[in-house]
C-alpha cells in the first residue's frame, strides 16, 4: 500500500509506472554521473539534469493545483519563489504580483524556466535567479511582499537559515507561504515508521529529499503568527501523502 499508488490500476499503469523509470533514472544518474555542486549551492550537471526533468514531471501531474491556485490567489505586490523548478507555478500568479524573483540553483531547469516564461501572461515582470534559498543576498531587507515555499523545505538542508532568510526579505507583515509534503504528525503511526525506513533512500534518490522532516515545527520556530494546515494529498505515493500549507506572517 504504502508504495503504490492510490486510485487503481489504471492510475498505475499510467503513472506510476512512468514514475518508476524516472527514479531509475535518477539512481543511474547518481552511480555513473558527475553532479556538480559549486561552492556557492548552485548545482549542474548529469544529477542535475535527471532530477531537473523527474522535479518536471511530477509537477505536470498536477495533482496539487487546486491547492496552488488557493494558495496564491492570496499574493500581490513583490513575491519571491524559493525553489522554483521549472516554472510550473508561474501560471497561477494573480495579475495583482508586480515583480516575481524566482530563485533556483539547478542550472538545468533553466531552459525549462525560459519555455515557461514564454507561456505566462498574466505576471510581466519575472526576474529568475541562481541562488539558495539561505543566500537571497540580492534580495535587499524587507522589500518584499511574499515568499513561495512550494516542496522545497523537504529538499534544503539548512531550513532555519532559508526560514530565516525569509524573514530578512519580507515586509514588517509580510508573508511566508506553503505547500510542503512532511512526515506524518502522528510520530508512532506505521505510514511514519515507514517514512523514517526509507528515508535514507529517498533522500539520495530524491536529490537531498526528506521523507520524514517535521516542517511544520522549523515553521513555528521562525514566525509567530502561523497558520498551517495538515493535509493527505492525491499524490503517487503515501510515503509522500502527508502535507501542509498554510501562511506564517512576519
Amino acid at each position: 500500500y504504502y508504495f503504490l499508488p492510490m486510485a487503481g490500476l489504471d492510475y498505475f499503469c499510467t503513472h506510476f509506472i512512468r514514475l518508476g523509470f524516472l527514479i531509475l533514472a535518477v539512481i543511474v544518474g547518481v552511480v555513473y554521473y558527475e553532479h556538480n555542486h559549486r561552492e556557492d549551492g548552485i548545482s549542474s550537471g548529469w544529477k542535475a539534469w535527471v532530477c531537473a526533468r523527474l522535479i518536471t514531471a511530477a509537477e505536470q501531474h498536477n495533482m496539487l493545483d487546486n491547492e496552488k491556485k488557493e494558495l496564491l490567489s492570496q499574493v500581490s505586490g513583490v513575491v519571491v519563489e524559493v525553489g522554483c523548478g521549472s516554472g510550473q507555478n508561474f501560471k497561477f500568479y494573480p495579475p495583482e504580483v508586480t515583480k516575481l524573483i524566482a530563485i533556483e540553483p539547478n542550472l538545468e531547469m533553466y531552459p525549462l524556466i525560459e519555455e515557461a516564461k514564454r507561456n505566462v501572461y498574466n505576471v510581466l515582470d519575472i526576474d529568475v535567479q541562481p541562488a539558495i534559498a539561505q543566500e537571497m543576498s540580492h534580495v535587499e531587507d524587507e522589500s518584499v511582499d511574499y515568499v513561495v515555499f512550494f516542496h522545497v523545505l523537504c529538499t534544503i538542508n539548512d531550513v532555519d537559515g532559508a526560514l530565516e532568510e525569509a524573514k530578512r526579505i519580507l515586509k514588517p507583515g509580510g508573508k511566508a507561504i506553503f505547500l510542503e509534503h512532511v512526515a506524518d504528525e502522528d510520530s508512532s503511526s506505521f505510514r511514519r515508521r515507514v517514512q523514517n525506513f526509507v528515508a535514507p533512500v529517498w533522500r539520495v534518490i530524491g536529490d537531498g529529499c526528506r521523507s520524514n522532516r517535521e516542517t511544520w515545527t522549523y515553521i513555528a520556530e521562525h514566525f509567530s503568527d502561523v497558520q498551517i494546515e495538515h493535509f493527505d494529498a492525491n499524490v503517487v505515493t503515501a510515503i509522500i501523502q502527508p502535507h501542509i500549507k498554510g501562511i506564517a506572517t512576519k
